[in-house]
């Protein structure tokens, strides 16, 4: 009785070391988990904030040509046409005649 008593004891004490071994494993999971979240949002939080910048940059580039072109369109609009401002004609080649392939000459000799 004695003997099992103490094996009793013995098992309920390692059940006991199992369950805190168990728990502060979770709990090390659970942190570092949250430790690879917070990379993550923290990464994911820098690239949109990237992105916006470089939104924000092309959305002023974007701004001046319209502005650039709309001026182009109006200082075109407000000159007369002038030939010089025509597109010139662009001489167009004559095709070139390839030449004829010489014929095989016999010159009498044999082989």
């Amino acid at each position: 009785k004695r003997l099992a008593e103490m094996l009793s004891a013995k098992a309920e004490e390692a059940r006991a070391k199992a369950e805190d071994a168990c728990a502060k494993a979770e709990e090390e999971a659970a942190a570092e988990c949250r430790k690879i979240r917070a990379e993550a949002s923290a990464a994911k939080t820098k690239l949109i904030a990237e992105h916006k910048r470089e939104a924000a940059t092309l959305t002023k580039l974007l701004d001046a040509a319209t502005t650039e072109a709309q001026r182009l369109k109006e200082a075109l609009a407000a000159k007369p046409s002038t030939p010089s401002l025509l597109p010139l004609p662009v001489p167009v080649p004559a095709p070139v005649a390839e030449p004829e392939p010489e014929e095989d000459k016999d010159d009498g000799r044999s082989v």
